[in-house]
């Protein structure tokens, strides 16, 4: 009698879902607000964090909207892959946090990668590790991975290639199941509302690796890059039997061929040089692979803070221009709840250090390093 019973709820859960176009995930996400916390480890977790924001419901045009089929259907049998989000990281403890926040309720697992050794093959802390305890509240979907790169490596991109494919190799070591694979750097955000759509939505079969097209914006969402998107994170299948840990189904790596990805736009954000503090933008001038720009004239205070609140290019390229947008309400959801504590993202030219929390208001001459 239970069963039955049962069943009826399912079948009518189902019918109300189909007839109004909702996602089926909506309700449990709408219901599910509370927290529970169990033990951790140095770089592993159980602490369960509450659902962080509402999403809204979703119609079977949003599925469409993407090249995807039509909401999942309660009362047909469809599995529903799992999402990892693979990424690099170096020391942008907010920027982090602004991720885990936005993407918290579709992903099953964050792999972050992160090494004691720069992409130039200087040594650093391991800020993550350090750190571990700041993101206690994501830390039951956390996973850091260790990475060994090369103190003085054969060519430019050689730390950066051995940090991607390296990194994913350890992090998909044990993976046996099917998955959704994103991979990205920190900074290249999925929007949640995409996620969102990849958890809803019925998916293609075979799954095509998608490249999300991001918003490109430099030093803070006030300034968006002339021509206003860039390709950025891959989606692709992959399954948990295949032979190598780090390839598509057509044996090519992941990351390596997004450019003859199925775009899908309007997808991400990519902030780039997105620093709350100046320190952190000398530290990826000196450890980035881009090493030819790491130029001293460039790490001054004074020529950090004005092109900063001014939306100039550090480099000083001429092709390099970026538009200021005021009230920019195209941001993440984290920024959007706490607008006062991510002020540097939201407005640096209002403020006279350009937002950095570690340069004084009122003391914007350069600094004795």
């Amino acid at each position: 009698m239970l069963f039955i019973f049962l069943a009826l709820i399912i079948i009518i859960f189902g019918l109300v879902l189909d007839k109004y176009q909702l996602s089926p995930i909506v309700l449990p996400i709408l219901l599910l607000n509370t927290a529970t916390t169990t033990s951790t480890t140095a770089t592993t977790a159980t602490t369960t964090a509450a659902i962080i924001f509402r999403p809204y419901p979703l119609t079977n045009q949003d599925c469409k909207s993407y090249d995807f089929k039509r909401l999942r259907r309660p009362n047909i049998s469809h599995v529903t892959l799992p999402i990892y989000d693979y990424f690099i990281f170096h020391d942008e403890l907010d920027t982090l946090e602004i991720r885990l926040y936005e993407l918290y309720n579709y992903v099953t697992l964050f792999l972050i990668a992160e090494s004691q050794t720069t992409l130039t093959g200087k040594s650093k802390p391991l800020y993550l590790k350090e750190n571990w305890q700041k993101f206690e509240k994501y830390h039951d979907k956390m996973r850091r991975i260790e990475v060994e790169l090369d103190e003085n490596p054969r060519g430019q991109w050689t730390n950066e290639i051995k940090m991607r494919r390296d990194g994913l190799l350890l992090a998909l070591e044990n993976q046996t199941q099917d998955i959704l694979l994103l991979t990205s750097d920190v900074d290249e955000i999925p929007k949640a509302h995409f996620l969102y759509l990849l958890n809803a939505c019925e998916l293609p079969k075979p799954f095509p690796s998608l490249v999300l097209v991001c918003a490109y914006y430099y030093y803070s969402f006030e300034f968006r890059r002339q021509g206003g998107a860039i390709d950025g994170p891959t989606v692709s299948f992959l399954a948990g039997n295949r032979t190598n840990r780090t390839m598509s189904p057509d044996g090519k790596y992941v990351r390596d061929e997004r450019f003859s990805y199925q775009p899908m736009p309007s997808a991400c954000y990519h902030c780039s040089w997105c620093f709350d503090r100046i320190n952190l933008t000398r530290s990826k001038l000196a450890s980035f692979s881009h090493s030819e720009l790491n130029r001293a004239e460039y790490h001054t205070q004074e020529h950090i803070i004005d092109r900063y609140r001014h939306g100039k290019d550090l480099f000083n390229r001429p092709s390099e221009i970026y538009i200021r947008i005021e009230n920019n309400d195209e941001i993440p959801e984290l920024i959007k709840a706490q607008p006062e504590r991510f002020s540097y993202l939201i407005n640096r030219a209002a403020l006279v250090n350009a937002g950095f929390r570690d340069v004084t208001q009122t003391n914007s001459s350069e600094k004795q390093r």
